[in-house]
Protein backbone atom coordinates (compact mmCIF):
# COMPACT_ATOMS: atom_id res chain seq x y z
CA UNK A 1 0.00 0.00 0.00
CA UNK A 2 2.88 2.00 0.96
CA UNK A 3 1.49 5.84 1.61
CA UNK A 4 -1.46 4.89 0.51
CA UNK A 5 -3.81 4.45 3.69
CA UNK A 6 -6.44 6.98 2.91
CA UNK A 7 -9.96 5.96 3.98
CA UNK A 8 -11.07 6.73 0.34
CA UNK A 9 -8.46 4.62 -1.23
CA UNK A 10 -8.42 1.91 1.35
CA UNK A 11 -12.42 1.62 1.10
CA UNK A 12 -12.39 1.44 -3.31
CA UNK A 13 -9.67 -1.63 -2.68
CA UNK A 14 -11.81 -3.01 0.16
CA UNK A 15 -14.65 -2.58 -2.79
CA UNK A 16 -12.99 -3.95 -5.55
CA UNK A 17 -11.01 -7.45 -4.13
CA UNK A 18 -15.01 -7.78 -2.34
CA UNK A 19 -16.37 -7.22 -6.22
CA UNK A 20 -13.25 -9.89 -7.51
CA UNK A 21 -14.52 -12.52 -4.72
CA UNK A 22 -18.17 -12.48 -5.39
CA UNK A 23 -17.46 -13.28 -8.82
CA UNK A 24 -14.97 -15.92 -7.72
CA UNK A 25 -17.57 -17.64 -5.95
CA UNK A 26 -20.16 -17.20 -8.78
CA UNK A 27 -18.30 -19.18 -11.14
CA UNK A 28 -18.95 -22.63 -11.35
CA UNK A 29 -15.77 -24.08 -11.06
CA UNK A 30 -13.69 -21.34 -8.79
CA UNK A 31 -16.45 -21.40 -5.95
CA UNK A 32 -14.95 -24.89 -5.45
CA UNK A 33 -11.47 -23.92 -5.56
CA UNK A 34 -9.04 -25.24 -2.46
CA UNK A 35 -7.21 -22.00 -2.84
CA UNK A 36 -9.98 -19.51 -2.63
CA UNK A 37 -11.62 -21.30 0.10
CA UNK A 38 -8.19 -21.43 2.09
CA UNK A 39 -7.89 -17.76 1.32
CA UNK A 40 -10.87 -17.31 2.63
CA UNK A 41 -10.66 -18.76 6.22
CA UNK A 42 -7.12 -18.42 7.23
CA UNK A 43 -5.94 -20.65 10.21
CA UNK A 44 -7.07 -18.95 13.71
CA UNK A 45 -4.02 -18.96 15.11
CA UNK A 46 -2.01 -17.55 12.13
CA UNK A 47 -4.48 -15.30 11.84
CA UNK A 48 -3.75 -13.91 15.17
CA UNK A 49 0.35 -13.63 14.95
CA UNK A 50 -0.89 -11.69 11.58
CA UNK A 51 -3.18 -9.44 13.82
CA UNK A 52 0.12 -8.81 16.32
CA UNK A 53 2.50 -8.41 13.53
CA UNK A 54 0.38 -5.36 11.64
CA UNK A 55 0.11 -2.78 15.04
CA UNK A 56 0.17 -0.15 12.58
CA UNK A 57 -2.77 -0.85 10.88
CA UNK A 58 -6.58 -0.56 11.77
CA UNK A 59 -8.29 -3.79 10.45
CA UNK A 60 -10.96 -5.96 12.00
CA UNK A 61 -9.87 -7.95 15.08
CA UNK A 62 -11.91 -11.34 14.17
CA UNK A 63 -12.65 -13.00 11.34
CA UNK A 64 -16.33 -12.72 11.79
CA UNK A 65 -16.08 -9.55 11.49
CA UNK A 66 -15.34 -9.36 7.95
CA UNK A 67 -17.80 -8.56 5.42
CA UNK A 68 -19.80 -12.09 4.35
CA UNK A 69 -19.04 -12.92 0.85
CA UNK A 70 -21.94 -15.54 -0.84
CA UNK A 71 -21.77 -16.98 -4.60
CA UNK A 72 -23.87 -18.88 -6.74
CA UNK A 73 -23.22 -19.60 -10.20
CA UNK A 74 -26.43 -18.91 -12.63
CA UNK A 75 -26.26 -22.01 -15.15
CA UNK A 76 -29.44 -21.89 -16.74
CA UNK A 77 -29.53 -22.44 -20.56
CA UNK A 78 -33.12 -20.79 -21.53
CA UNK A 79 -34.21 -19.95 -24.73
CA UNK A 80 -35.24 -16.44 -23.71
CA UNK A 81 -31.51 -15.95 -22.51
CA UNK A 82 -30.13 -17.50 -25.43
CA UNK A 83 -31.72 -15.02 -28.02
CA UNK A 84 -31.00 -12.18 -25.69
CA UNK A 85 -27.38 -12.93 -25.95
CA UNK A 86 -27.67 -13.24 -29.56
CA UNK A 87 -29.10 -10.32 -29.97
CA UNK A 88 -26.60 -8.52 -27.93
CA UNK A 89 -23.53 -9.31 -30.37
CA UNK A 90 -25.30 -6.04 -32.72
CA UNK A 91 -26.26 -4.47 -29.90
CA UNK A 92 -22.49 -4.18 -28.53
CA UNK A 93 -21.33 -3.21 -32.24
CA UNK A 94 -23.65 0.29 -32.33
CA UNK A 95 -22.54 0.66 -28.83
CA UNK A 96 -18.96 1.24 -30.03
CA UNK A 97 -20.46 2.95 -33.09
CA UNK A 98 -21.97 5.50 -30.50
CA UNK A 99 -18.98 5.79 -28.22
CA UNK A 100 -17.00 7.04 -31.97
CA UNK A 101 -19.57 9.01 -32.92
CA UNK A 102 -19.21 11.01 -29.08
CA UNK A 103 -15.36 10.96 -29.29
CA UNK A 104 -15.30 12.75 -31.85
CA UNK A 105 -18.39 14.80 -31.16
CA UNK A 106 -15.74 15.65 -27.62
CA UNK A 107 -12.69 16.11 -29.63
CA UNK A 108 -14.30 18.38 -32.12
CA UNK A 109 -15.62 20.72 -28.61
CA UNK A 110 -11.89 20.37 -27.42
CA UNK A 111 -10.70 21.28 -30.78
CA UNK A 112 -13.09 24.34 -30.85
CA UNK A 113 -11.84 25.41 -27.17
CA UNK A 114 -8.09 25.02 -28.01
CA UNK A 115 -8.95 27.30 -31.31
CA UNK A 116 -10.52 29.97 -29.53
CA UNK A 117 -8.15 30.57 -26.72
CA UNK A 118 -5.36 30.62 -28.96
CA UNK A 119 -7.11 33.07 -31.35
CA UNK A 120 -7.67 35.32 -28.53
CA UNK A 121 -4.27 34.49 -27.46
CA UNK A 122 -3.05 36.36 -30.53
CA UNK A 123 -5.49 38.68 -30.50
CA UNK A 124 -4.15 40.03 -27.36
CA UNK A 125 -0.79 39.90 -28.50
CA UNK A 126 -2.16 42.07 -31.93
CA UNK A 127 -3.86 44.45 -29.68
CA UNK A 128 -1.07 45.18 -27.33
CA UNK A 129 1.30 45.79 -30.33
CA UNK A 130 -0.83 47.96 -31.86
CA UNK A 131 -1.19 49.60 -28.52
CA UNK A 132 2.40 50.12 -28.12
CA UNK A 133 2.23 51.61 -31.09
CA UNK A 134 -0.14 53.91 -31.08
CA UNK A 135 1.49 55.46 -27.50
CA UNK A 136 4.40 56.00 -29.33
CA UNK A 137 2.53 58.17 -31.73
CA UNK A 138 0.94 60.25 -28.71
CA UNK A 139 -3.00 58.85 -29.09
CA UNK A 140 -2.46 57.98 -24.81
CA UNK A 141 -6.39 57.04 -25.30
CA UNK A 142 -6.41 54.35 -27.59
CA UNK A 143 -3.18 52.91 -26.45
CA UNK A 144 -4.96 53.02 -22.53
CA UNK A 145 -7.91 50.85 -24.34
CA UNK A 146 -6.26 48.77 -26.74
CA UNK A 147 -3.88 47.80 -23.52
CA UNK A 148 -6.81 47.15 -21.41
CA UNK A 149 -8.29 44.72 -24.09
CA UNK A 150 -4.98 42.73 -24.42
CA UNK A 151 -5.26 42.31 -20.89
CA UNK A 152 -9.16 40.94 -21.22
CA UNK A 153 -8.26 38.78 -24.35
CA UNK A 154 -5.49 37.19 -22.40
CA UNK A 155 -8.00 36.59 -19.26
CA UNK A 156 -10.59 35.08 -21.74
CA UNK A 157 -8.07 33.06 -23.20
CA UNK A 158 -7.01 31.49 -19.94
CA UNK A 159 -10.79 31.27 -18.79
CA UNK A 160 -11.35 29.06 -22.52
CA UNK A 161 -8.07 26.94 -21.49
CA UNK A 162 -9.38 26.00 -17.98
CA UNK A 163 -12.99 24.91 -19.33
CA UNK A 164 -11.37 22.76 -22.15
CA UNK A 165 -8.81 21.46 -19.47
CA UNK A 166 -11.65 20.40 -17.03
CA UNK A 167 -13.73 19.19 -19.96
CA UNK A 168 -10.62 17.09 -21.43
CA UNK A 169 -10.21 15.58 -17.60
CA UNK A 170 -14.18 14.83 -17.13
CA UNK A 171 -14.21 13.07 -20.56
CA UNK A 172 -11.31 10.35 -19.53
CA UNK A 173 -13.70 8.87 -17.22
CA UNK A 174 -15.94 8.58 -19.97
CA UNK A 175 -13.68 7.15 -22.82
CA UNK A 176 -11.86 4.90 -20.08
CA UNK A 177 -15.03 3.26 -19.35
CA UNK A 178 -15.44 2.09 -23.20
CA UNK A 179 -12.04 1.13 -23.38
CA UNK A 180 -12.03 -1.20 -20.66
CA UNK A 181 -15.40 -2.52 -19.56
CA UNK A 182 -16.81 -2.14 -23.56
CA UNK A 183 -13.97 -4.46 -24.48
CA UNK A 184 -14.19 -6.71 -21.08
CA UNK A 185 -18.05 -7.45 -22.25
CA UNK A 186 -16.94 -8.29 -25.70
CA UNK A 187 -14.29 -10.67 -24.89
CA UNK A 188 -16.83 -11.80 -22.16
CA UNK A 189 -19.50 -12.28 -25.51
CA UNK A 190 -16.36 -14.38 -27.13
CA UNK A 191 -16.20 -16.88 -24.40
CA UNK A 192 -20.25 -17.47 -24.13
CA UNK A 193 -19.92 -18.22 -27.72
CA UNK A 194 -17.34 -20.16 -27.67
CA UNK A 195 -18.64 -22.26 -24.63
CA UNK A 196 -21.86 -22.79 -26.76
CA UNK A 197 -19.89 -24.37 -29.07
CA UNK A 198 -17.56 -26.36 -27.14
CA UNK A 199 -21.01 -27.94 -25.67
CA UNK A 200 -22.97 -27.91 -28.84
CA UNK A 201 -20.23 -30.43 -30.65
CA UNK A 202 -19.95 -32.19 -27.11
CA UNK A 203 -23.28 -32.69 -27.03
CA UNK A 204 -24.01 -33.81 -30.35
CA UNK A 205 -20.82 -36.32 -30.14
CA UNK A 206 -22.00 -37.96 -26.98
CA UNK A 207 -25.77 -38.35 -28.36
CA UNK A 208 -24.82 -40.00 -30.96
CA UNK A 209 -22.00 -42.38 -29.45
CA UNK A 210 -24.57 -43.12 -26.97
CA UNK A 211 -27.28 -44.05 -29.60
CA UNK A 212 -24.90 -46.30 -31.15
CA UNK A 213 -24.38 -47.78 -27.93
CA UNK A 214 -27.85 -48.41 -26.88
CA UNK A 215 -28.88 -49.78 -30.13
CA UNK A 216 -26.04 -52.35 -30.16
CA UNK A 217 -26.85 -53.46 -26.40
CA UNK A 218 -23.50 -54.40 -25.30
CA UNK A 219 -23.27 -53.04 -21.75
CA UNK A 220 -19.60 -53.86 -21.83
CA UNK A 221 -18.57 -50.95 -23.78
CA UNK A 222 -21.50 -48.53 -21.97
CA UNK A 223 -19.02 -47.96 -18.88
CA UNK A 224 -21.24 -48.43 -16.11
CA UNK A 225 -20.65 -47.99 -12.45
CA UNK A 226 -23.70 -50.64 -11.27
CA UNK A 227 -24.99 -53.99 -12.31
CA UNK A 228 -27.65 -55.91 -10.66
CA UNK A 229 -30.43 -57.43 -12.67
CA UNK A 230 -33.17 -55.37 -12.39
CA UNK A 231 -30.77 -52.24 -12.74
CA UNK A 232 -29.73 -54.28 -16.59
CA UNK A 233 -33.18 -55.01 -17.48
CA UNK A 234 -33.81 -51.12 -17.11
CA UNK A 235 -31.07 -49.90 -19.24
CA UNK A 236 -32.02 -52.37 -22.13
CA UNK A 237 -35.88 -51.24 -22.55
CA UNK A 238 -35.08 -47.59 -20.62
CA UNK A 239 -33.53 -45.41 -23.57
CA UNK A 240 -33.86 -42.58 -21.27
CA UNK A 241 -32.70 -44.32 -17.90
CA UNK A 242 -30.05 -45.76 -20.49
CA UNK A 243 -29.01 -42.30 -21.82
CA UNK A 244 -28.77 -41.13 -18.19
CA UNK A 245 -26.47 -44.22 -17.04
CA UNK A 246 -24.46 -44.89 -19.69
CA UNK A 247 -20.66 -43.12 -20.18
CA UNK A 248 -20.76 -41.59 -16.96
CA UNK A 249 -17.40 -39.71 -16.75
CA UNK A 250 -18.48 -38.77 -20.67
CA UNK A 251 -21.72 -37.27 -19.11
CA UNK A 252 -19.74 -35.09 -16.80
CA UNK A 253 -17.85 -33.95 -18.79
CA UNK A 254 -20.86 -32.46 -21.05
CA UNK A 255 -22.34 -31.60 -17.75
CA UNK A 256 -19.75 -29.16 -16.72
CA UNK A 257 -19.27 -27.60 -20.40
CA UNK A 258 -23.28 -27.10 -20.42
CA UNK A 259 -22.93 -25.74 -16.48
CA UNK A 260 -20.23 -23.30 -18.05
CA UNK A 261 -21.99 -22.40 -21.17
CA UNK A 262 -24.95 -21.68 -18.81
CA UNK A 263 -22.80 -19.94 -16.77
CA UNK A 264 -21.41 -17.17 -19.61
CA UNK A 265 -25.01 -17.38 -20.85
CA UNK A 266 -26.71 -15.46 -17.44
CA UNK A 267 -22.88 -13.59 -16.75
CA UNK A 268 -23.08 -11.75 -20.22
CA UNK A 269 -26.84 -10.58 -19.48
CA UNK A 270 -25.93 -9.52 -16.00
CA UNK A 271 -23.12 -7.43 -17.20
CA UNK A 272 -24.97 -5.89 -19.65
CA UNK A 273 -27.28 -4.52 -17.42
CA UNK A 274 -24.69 -3.31 -15.33
CA UNK A 275 -22.53 -1.38 -17.85
CA UNK A 276 -25.59 -0.15 -19.45
CA UNK A 277 -26.76 1.47 -15.93
CA UNK A 278 -23.56 2.31 -15.83
CA UNK A 279 -23.31 3.82 -19.86
CA UNK A 280 -26.78 6.10 -18.89
CA UNK A 281 -25.37 7.44 -16.19
CA UNK A 282 -22.08 8.75 -17.75
CA UNK A 283 -23.01 9.53 -20.92
CA UNK A 284 -25.88 11.75 -19.34
CA UNK A 285 -23.07 13.53 -17.21
CA UNK A 286 -20.82 13.86 -20.96
CA UNK A 287 -23.94 15.86 -22.85
CA UNK A 288 -24.22 17.79 -19.59
CA UNK A 289 -20.87 18.76 -19.09
CA UNK A 290 -20.14 21.55 -21.75
CA UNK A 291 -23.79 23.63 -20.53
CA UNK A 292 -22.76 23.04 -17.04
CA UNK A 293 -18.95 23.94 -17.71
CA UNK A 294 -20.12 27.09 -19.73
CA UNK A 295 -22.22 28.07 -16.59
CA UNK A 296 -20.15 28.24 -14.37
CA UNK A 297 -17.84 30.16 -16.18
CA UNK A 298 -21.03 32.73 -17.56
CA UNK A 299 -20.46 35.42 -15.43
CA UNK A 300 -16.72 35.46 -15.52
CA UNK A 301 -16.74 35.63 -19.31
CA UNK A 302 -19.65 38.17 -18.40
CA UNK A 303 -17.43 40.10 -16.41
CA UNK A 304 -14.43 40.00 -18.60
CA UNK A 305 -16.62 41.41 -21.32
CA UNK A 306 -18.85 44.36 -19.10
CA UNK A 307 -15.32 45.79 -17.80
CA UNK A 308 -14.15 45.60 -21.33
CA UNK A 309 -17.20 48.01 -22.89
CA UNK A 310 -17.34 50.01 -20.05
CA UNK A 311 -13.28 50.84 -19.99
CA UNK A 312 -14.69 51.44 -24.34
CA UNK A 313 -17.02 53.96 -23.15
CA UNK A 314 -14.63 56.01 -21.13
CA UNK A 315 -12.19 55.70 -23.29
CA UNK A 316 -14.57 57.21 -26.09
CA UNK A 317 -16.23 59.73 -23.24
CA UNK A 318 -12.95 61.14 -22.38
CA UNK A 319 -11.38 61.39 -26.68
CA UNK A 320 -14.64 63.46 -26.99
CA UNK A 321 -14.20 65.71 -24.22
CA UNK A 322 -10.38 66.60 -25.53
Amino acid sequence: MGKKSETAFVQKRQDLLQRFLNEALKHPILQNSEAINKFLTPPAKEWEIWIRTTPKTQFTKEVSDLRTIKGSADIRITEENMKYCEQLHPMVKVAKDKFRALQKYNNNIASGMEKLGINLTLAAEAYKILGTTLGSMGDRYQSTLLAFMHESHIKLAETYKAIKEVFIRDIKSFYRFYKYEMSGLEELIEIQKAEYEIMNALEKKLWNKKEIKFHQKNLAGWKLEESSLAFIERLLTDKAFAFQEMLPKETAEVRRTRMMCGYYINKVKEEFHRLIKKDRELTSKQFSLIPTLMIKNEEKIIEIWNELLNKIKSANAGRKRC
